[in-house]
Parts: structure tokens; sequence; C-alpha cells
């Protein structure tokens, strides 16, 4: 809230769509990361979305087409279970 996280988002389109094999979304503006992160990885490609067991990420993840692989478990300094969740983009 309050803040401002456009530019960090729209790093990645200085690259050509379908550019990469796997794009890792982490940190702040998950959500958005993931729209803009779709055009660039190849089809075949991955997504590696962190935190999916949180609330605030379940609108931008249903919005994500494609296999899923799932990981529960405890990261460095977690307290309780942490998710990952990986898409492989449509071929």
């Amino acid at each position: 809230r309050g803040q401002h996280f456009e530019s960090y988002v729209r790093t990645i389109e200085q690259y050509p769509d379908e550019h990469f094999d796997l794009v890792v979304i982490d940190g702040r503006a998950r959500g958005c990361c993931v729209h803009a992160a779709l055009p660039k990885i190849r089809r075949g490609g991955h997504l590696l979305f962190d935190d999916t067991r949180r609330r605030r990420y379940r609108a931008p993840l249903s919005a994500l087409g494609g296999e899923r692989i799932v990981f529960t478990g405890i990261g460095a300094y977690a307290r309780h279970l942490g998710q990952v969740t990986i898409v492989r983009v449509s071929e």
C-alpha cells in the first residue's frame, strides 16, 4: 500500500517475447509480474510462482493455464508451510 512497483514489474519488457525458458516470480507485486512475464516465456517453458499458499495470489495463479506442479514445505527461517507452484506454459 502506497508503494509503487511499476519499474520493477516492467523490467522484463526489455527482453523479446518468448525469450526465457524459466521465469521466477518472487518479491513484491507478484500478481502484476505474472502478467508481464507470460509473453516472455517460451512455449513449453516454465513460470515458478513463490508463496502460492497466500490468499492474495489465488487470482493471478488461477488465471494461468497449463500443467502445474506444486511443492509444499518449510523454507529457511520459516515457521509455517510455504508453497511454490511451477506452471508449464502451453505449447
